[in-house]
């Protein structure tokens, strides 16, 4: 289903397209600031009020801000935080993230994002808990309601150690606790039902401080059965799907790749033989198949005009033919990262 137990839209809009020339099948290059308009506007209209995107997608947030402005619409932002330069200390992090956050807000003027990520995944290795710390203060200034790291695979979501976030959150509580306890006033508590500063609540009632993006796609299998997305579903989290085209590729025939994604021709023509049984193409049955995934709370898609975004929300109804998920686990649950991940084209 491609709407929530809330009526909303699991689509997410991806941005990267409106600040870059993005994706292998993209001939259209950048949108122009109507073209640009056009499009928010129509994701708007049709439902899709939750956009992602990131510092480094060029100038994605400026563009985005400019239309909130204007057309005063309500929209929920994920959007990731920059690398900082190689040699920031590690006491400066928490000012870095700061700055940048506020960057981020400014730009797309908007007071809270709904989730802010850490792009790279490696600053965690490089900067450990003093960033956990770091992202951790954003909510608890309300910069942000969530948290957490937009990864390529699962050794980079073990060291993220998004648990840990968790559990950091609990002790800053627990201090703040303490603290309230050792003065005469008491702050009043949160409203019965109401999920504490900073967090969102999911449907059975466990408050979501971090999130995740991930690819997931008819090729790429790594992540659904993985312990470290299990243990994020225990503690409560929002997991965004990405690369759900595999940067468009799934549009392309095996013959009109590249040359540098020759490798994937073989891949692609197997898994077009494969859906030709079940009567489908790949662009029929991307989208049922991540969204059928019930790890995916929602899926992020960008698009090049309305009309693909018209189409995305077309083929998120389709249903999937009976088998299928299945025989793509079994035939394509191992690929070469070489072929799943875009990072290594």
């Amino acid at each position: 289903m491609s709407i929530d137990e809330t009526g909303a839209s699991r689509l997410v809009l991806g941005t990267a397209q409106i600040g870059l020339d993005y994706g292998v099948a993209n001939r259209r290059g950048r949108p122009s600031n109507a073209e640009c308009e056009r499009l928010l506007s129509h994701a708007v209209d049709r439902g899709v009020c939750r956009w992602d995107t990131a510092r480094s997608y060029g100038d994605a947030e400026k563009r985005i801000g400019a239309f909130l402005a204007r057309s005063g619409s309500d929209v929920r932002i994920v959007s990731k935080l920059a690398s900082p330069p190689d040699d920031l200390p590690h006491d400066e992090i928490n000012k870095w993230v700061e700055s940048e956050i506020d960057a981020s807000r400014q730009d797309l003027q908007i007071e809270c994002l709904d989730a802010w990520l850490i792009h790279d995944a490696d600053l965690v290795r490089r900067y450990g808990d003093a960033l956990r710390e770091a992202m951790l203060t954003q909510v608890d200034r309300g910069a942000t309601k969530q948290i957490g790291v937009s990864v390529y695979d699962v050794n980079e979501l073990r060291l993220a150690d998004l648990g840990r976030v968790v559990e950091h959150r609990q002790v800053h509580c627990n201090k703040r606790s303490q603290v309230a306890r050792s003065t005469a006033f008491r702050r009043p508590t949160a409203a019965p039902g109401l999920p504490p500063k900073g967090g969102t609540r999911n449907k059975q009632g466990v408050d979501q401080l971090v999130a995740v993006q991930l690819p997931l796609n008819l090729l790429d299998h790594r992540f659904p059965n993985s312990q470290e997305l299990q243990e994020l579903d225990r503690v409560g989290s929002t997991v965004y799907a990405r690369s759900v085209l595999l940067q468009g590729v799934f549009t392309m025939e095996p013959t009109s790749l590249p040359a540098h994604l020759n490798h994937l021709a073989e891949p692609l023509t197997r898994l077009r033989a494969m859906l030709a049984k079940y009567e489908v193409t790949p662009l029929d049955v991307a989208l049922p198949f991540v969204l059928s995934q019930k790890q995916a709370n929602f899926v992020v898609v960008g698009v090049d005009d309305e009309s693909q975004l018209d189409d995305n929300l077309r083929r998120a109804e389709l249903p999937l033919p009976a088998g299928l998920v299945d025989e793509l686990r079994s035939v394509f649950g191992s690929l070469p990262v070489e072929v799943v991940e875009p990072r290594r084209w």
